[in-house]
């Protein structure tokens, strides 16, 4: 009786390290972006497009040091209010 548990331990186990390899390998140079650079149309008519190519690409980099994968810089525009609140 122990030998079979043990036999069925043994298998048990080797079947957990034994996996076929069905993904394929991840090309980490790939840059994927989700998302879309429009704004929401509520909050598009409080903003226009803002030429600050420096602002923009400070914010642009790799994504494993916190920056963006793309990007647009918007101004509020003159004489519109935007609350931000804060957590």
């Amino acid at each position: 009786m122990k030998r079979i548990i043990f036999t069925l331990v043994l298998i048990y186990l080797s079947a957990c390290t034994i996996q076929p390899d069905t993904q394929s390998p991840v090309d980490v140079n790939e840059i994927q972006c989700i998302g879309s650079l429009e704004l929401n149309p509520q909050l598009a008519e409080l903003f226009i497009v803002a030429d600050d190519q420096q602002m923009l690409q400070r914010a642009l980099g790799e994504a494993e040091h916190g920056k963006l994968c793309q990007g647009r810089v918007y101004q509020l525009k003159q004489g519109q209010n935007l609350p931000l609140y804060r957590s």
